[in-house]
């Protein structure tokens, strides 16, 4: 088996001022077709569990070596030990994402009608949030090509909600409720569950330097997007 470069938090070395608000960081490092994950965050490392098709590829990456590769499944992970409760707060979530068909395709969620959705939807980039199990469609806009790998990101500070394609604010609104998601309700990415083990909004594509961010809204307005991988 080949060695496996897996980049960690040293807690001291970053130039990111807020790498110790990163509890989930993904490199998706590996050898081509493994189903294997590392969290490069401060929330260590937590178990992965991969679905239908979803793998790691070399085929194709942004940074490093290799990326998530998926057409017809997900991977999921524990909300709580993964540090991806987004239910109230500032954050930010961003990836750089490579989708090869559109509709509705989801890179990161923990919905079950609970929580949030991030997606690119019919080719522009949406976040859907569920305050009280009830969905709310927040934001759509901001055109995510095919078959190019395209930076997106999603901000909340306060009640101000921001999303980004490519470092250009695509759209902004306000909201005030937060989300009370049940703590069983899992993180998925690469899909998005109406149910328990549900299967909704498949991506298909790649997705490669997946960051969230807690406490901190990084970007307000317009930005340069990362020239090299995540610190």
């Amino acid at each position: 088996m080949p060695l496996i470069f897996i980049p960690s938090y040293s807690g001291s070395t970053s130039s990111d001022p807020y790498r110790d608000k990163v509890p989930f960081l993904l490199y998706a490092e590996g050898p081509d077709g493994s189903k294997s994950l590392y969290n490069s965050g401060t929330s260590g490392d937590v178990p992965f569990t991969f679905t239908g098709n979803t793998k790691i590829s070399t085929a194709n990456f942004k940074f490093g070596g290799s990326s998530i590769e998926t057409s017809n499944g997900y991977i999921w992970c524990d909300p709580v030990e993964s540090g991806t409760v987004l239910d109230s707060g500032d954050f930010t979530i961003e990836a750089w994402v490579y989708p090869r068909s559109h509709g509705n395709k989801a890179i990161i969620a923990r919905w079950e009608n609970q929580s949030y959705i991030v997606s690119v939807y019919n080719g522009e980039l949406g976040v859907s949030w569920a305050p009280y199990s009830t969905s709310v469609g927040l934001m759509v806009g901001g055109a995510v090509p095919l078959n190019t790998w395209t930076h997106i990101a999603v901000t909340r500070k306060g009640n101000t909600w921001r999303q980004f394609v490519n470092g250009v604010m695509t759209k902004t609104t306000e909201f005030a409720r937060n989300a009370t998601a049940r703590s069983s309700v899992r993180t998925t990415i690469g899909s998005y569950s109406i149910s328990s083990g549900g299967n909704s909004g498949p991506w298909d594509g790649f997705i490669d330097e997946l960051r969230v961010t807690k406490g901190v809204c990084r970007y307000e307005g317009n930005f340069v997007p990362p020239t090299g991988s995540f610190e």
